[in-house]
C-alpha cells in the first residue's frame, strides 16, 4: 500500500516553499523563478499534494546536490570564518539584508523536506531522463529570457559563464550552454540518481 506524506508536513513545507517563491518573485523578477532551486520548490509543492514520487524525485535531482554543497560552504565559513567554495560569500556580506539572509536559508531546510518526502514516496528512476530534458529547456529559457548577466535575474543558472562578474569568452555562447547542460547531467544528476535510487528504491510498477 502506498504511504502518504503526513498532512502536517505538507502544510508546513508548502508554506515555507511558497513564501520563498513569493519573496523571490517580488524582490527580483518572475524570470528568477527559472533558477533550478526555485524550479525545485515548485516541483515540491506539486509533489507534496499529489504524493507524487516522480515530482519529488525531479526536485531531488535538480536541487539536493547543489544545496548540500551550499550547506558545506556556508557552515564551513560560519565555523572557521573563511570561505571554502565561495558559493555563500554573499551570506556574510554586511550589505546583505537580514530578510535575504533568512530566505537564503531555504538551502538548509530544502534537502530535509526532500529526504523526508522520499521516505514516503520513494525515488522514481524515470526522473533522471525527464529531468535531463527539463534542465535543457530551463537552460535555454534562462538564456533566451535574459539579455546579459547584469540584468535583474543576474547570471541565471550560469548561462553566461561560471563567474558572477564577467561573461565567459572561451567559446561560443551556445556551446557554453551545451557544456553546462552536460555538466549538470554528469556531475549533479547522475550521482544523485544512483545514490537516491539505492537509498530510496521504489517498486517501478507503482508509478505516480
Amino acid at each position: 500500500m502506498k504511504q502518504k506524506i503526513p498532512l502536517w508536513f505538507k502544510v508546513i513545507s508548502t508554506l515555507l516553499c511558497s513564501a520563498t517563491l513569493l519573496f523571490n518573485a517580488i524582490s527580483y523578477t518572475l524570470v528568477d523563478l527559472l533558477w533550478f532551486c526555485d524550479v525545485a520548490l515548485i516541483l515540491v509543492i506539486m509533489g507534496l499534494w499529489r504524493d507524487s514520487s516522480l515530482l519529488i524525485s525531479l526536485a531531488t535531482l535538480t536541487s539536493i546536490g547543489p544545496q548540500l554543497a551550499w550547506q558545506l560552504d556556508y557552515f564551513y565559513q560560519l565555523i572557521f570564518d573563511k570561505p571554502l567554495l565561495g558559493f555563500t560569500d554573499y551570506m556574510f556580506a554586511e550589505s546583505n539584508p537580514a530578510i535575504n539572509y533568512i530566505v537564503s536559508l531555504f538551502h538548509v531546510w530544502m534537502p530535509v523536506i526532500l529526504i523526508y518526502c522520499l521516505y514516503f514516496v520513494r525515488y522514481d528512476r524515470r526522473a533522471f531522463k525527464i529531468q535531463a530534458g527539463l534542465s535543457l529547456l530551463i537552460i535555454l529559457l534562462s538564456y533566451s529570457l535574459t539579455s546579459d548577466m547584469f540584468g535583474p535575474a543576474g547570471n541565471l543558472n550560469q548561462v553566461y559563464g561560471p563567474s558572477a562578474t564577467a561573461p565567459q569568452t572561451w567559446m561560443h555562447p551556445w556551446l557554453w550552454l551545451l557544456v553546462i547542460w552536460l555538466y549538470t547531467i554528469v556531475v549533479i544528476y547522475l550521482p544523485t540518481h544512483f545514490v537516491t535510487a539505492r537509498v530510496f528504491p521504489k517498486d517501478q510498477s507503482n508509478r505516480s
